[in-house]
Formats: C-alpha cells, sequence, structure tokens
C-alpha cells in the first residue's frame, strides 16, 4: 500500500491519471488486462496507476482509498470482487466526482459511468450448450463453484447450471464454492475425487478453478479422465486441451477489457459520450485451435 501511495506521489506529467485496480495480480487473465490498460494509457498519454490485492478473497477498499486520497487520480477503472461489498467506498469514489468505470464484474446500487464485460451469464450458457455434446443421458457434473458475492463467475455459474439440463437430462452430483486460488481448489478436488468415483464432468468458472481441477485431475491419475469445460486461459491450460485432458476453454477478451476501460474513463474526461454498457464476446476454445496454422 505504501509502495502504491510512492507510486501515486511520483507520477509524470500527463493529462489524466487513471487508476485501474484489478481483483487480482496472480493470473495471466489479470496479466492481459493490464497490458490493454497500459496500452490505453501509452496510446492516449495518460498515466495508468495499476494496483490491487494478489488474490480476490482480499479486499480492494484500502487500493480505492489510497487512491481516492491522492487528490491525483481522475478516474478509477475497477473489476469488483465482490457485488456488494464496495457500495459504500466507490459511492465516496462518485461524490468526489471521479470518473468510474467498472470492468468484468457487476456491482449492485452503484451510478457507475460505464461498465465493460464479458456477457457472464451468457456464457455459461455457451459453456453448457458446449458440454453437452459429450453428455450422456444421467451424467454425474461437478459444479466448481469460486467465489461467494463474485458477480462475474456467480453468473457463469447461473448460466450453465440453467443450461446444462435443458440439453441432457444429468445429475449435478457436486456444487459448491471452492475458491479463492488454484491452491485451495486443487486440494478440495483431490478430496472430491478420492470420495466420488463417478464424476463424468467438471464445470469450471475461471482461471484459477480450471486450473486448480486440472492439476487435480494429474495428481490422481485415475483411469476415467472426466470432460472439463473450464473459462480462460494459460500456458498450462492449453497444454492441457492439447492433451484432451481439457474439452474447452471459454476465452474471454481481457486485453480489449484493459484498453477500453481505460480508453472509456478517458473518453469521460473530456466530455465524450460513452456506452453504458459494452458486452465482449467469447470463444469456446479446443485443441483443434491450438493447432499451428498452415
Amino acid at each position: 500500500m505504501l509502495a502504491l501511495f510512492s507510486f501515486i506521489s511520483s507520477l509524470q506529467a500527463a493529462p489524466y491519471n487513471i487508476g485501474v485496480i484489478p481483483k487480482s495480480t496472480a493470473t495471466k487473465f489479470w496479466e492481459e488486462v493490464r497490458e490493454g490498460a497500459k496500452a490505453a494509457g501509452e496510446e492516449l498519454d495518460a498515466n495508468v496507476v495499476w494496483s490491487g490485492p494478489r488474490q480476490e478473497n482480499q479486499s480492494q477498499a484500502g487500493y480505492i482509498k489510497r487512491m481516492i486520497d491522492s487528490d491525483l487520480i481522475n478516474a478509477i477503472v475497477i473489476a469488483p470482487s465482490h457485488y456488494l461489498e464496495l457500495q459504500p467506498i466507490l459511492e465516496e469514489v462518485i461524490h468526489r466526482k471521479i470518473k468510474l468505470v467498472i470492468i468484468d464484474s457487476a456491482i449492485n446500487n452503484v451510478d457507475y459511468d460505464s461498465f465493460i464485460a464479458t456477457d457472464n451469464y451468457q456464457a455459461g450458457v455457451e459453456a453448457a450448450a458446449f458440454m453437452a455434446q459429450f453428455m450422456d443421458k444421467d451424467a454425474n457434473i461437478s459444479v466448481i463453484r469460486f467465489r461467494k458475492g463474485n458477480a462475474s463467475t456467480v453468473a457463469r455459474e447461473t448460466g450453465f447450471t440453467n443450461t446444462i439440463k435443458k440439453h441432457k437430462k444429468v445429475n449435478i452430483v457436486f456444487e459448491d464454492y471452492l475458491g479463492p486460488s488454484t491452491g485451495s481448489v486443487y486440494h478440495e478436488t483431490i478430496k472430491l475425487l478420492s470420495s466420488q468415483h463417478d464424476i463424468d464432468a467438471f464445470f469450471t468458472p475461471n482461471e484459477a478453478t480450471t486450473e486448480g481441477v486440472l492439476r487435480a485431475i494429474y495428481k490422481m491419475k485415475n483411469a476415467k479422465i472426466p470432460v472439463i469445460v473450464g473459462f480462460d486461459s494459460n500456458k498450462f491450460l492449453e497444454e492441457g486441451l492439447k492433451k484432451n485432458v481439457l474439452k474447452g476453454l471459454v476465452v474471454q477478451q481481457p486485453f480489449k477489457m484493459g484498453y477500453l476501460g481505460v480508453k472509456t474513463a478517458i473518453n469521460l474526461l473530456k466530455g465524450k459520450k460513452v456506452k453504458k454498457k459494452i458486452f465482449l464476446p467469447i470463444k469456446v476454445i479446443t485443441a483443434k485451435d491450438l493447432m499451428p496454422k498452415e
């Protein structure tokens, strides 16, 4: 936190200072959001202050407060880690007349300037439609939820569970929160696989849950490999696709999300009209998508 204050204090002269607060600094998804935000700042001559917690269960409130108290931040772009907990301090952002752009996850009862994200419910719907083609009647599915109050993953989980039974007569035999980290998901999935041997498929709603389940599958070395449909991508997950251990990954556009978040904030500061909501398309990728182009 002190490093954040020192960094803000040392900002070079630029027309605008944009604070960007991710849910986490520990995954590839958020690294790509950062790259997009920085690219927009460089292109549009603005300082981008990137700062946030390492894990998604850690509070973002202190990062917001320090940006507000610095009196140097003109706009804040934030991916809220909970749909309610940040409401009071984000209302303070608005009261201070700091522009507010929400990315990735919805926030309730806050009059933000713009919201940029995946249509997370629809992404869950598409994940279910993709999984259904691999499911036999009465298949047993495990839904690995990520974290209560995390609006983006809750919407994906809801979209998935509401849809999968419309495609196939399946059984959801496990549905619980195992986040907030790859490690916690890994250890809990090991326990799950040790006690339930009839799981035919896993749905995982983000990078941490997908990687945690995949690592658990590798560790258990069971003869039966369940169908896994997850979200987001990194090198480890892409290798899982190539080995056909992962059937599919729903990939978002984190670079564009970060880029548009900062660009929208700058347009707001310039007095330009911006869209209240922007939804970014997703794609379900398989091993075929990773094959070299001829």
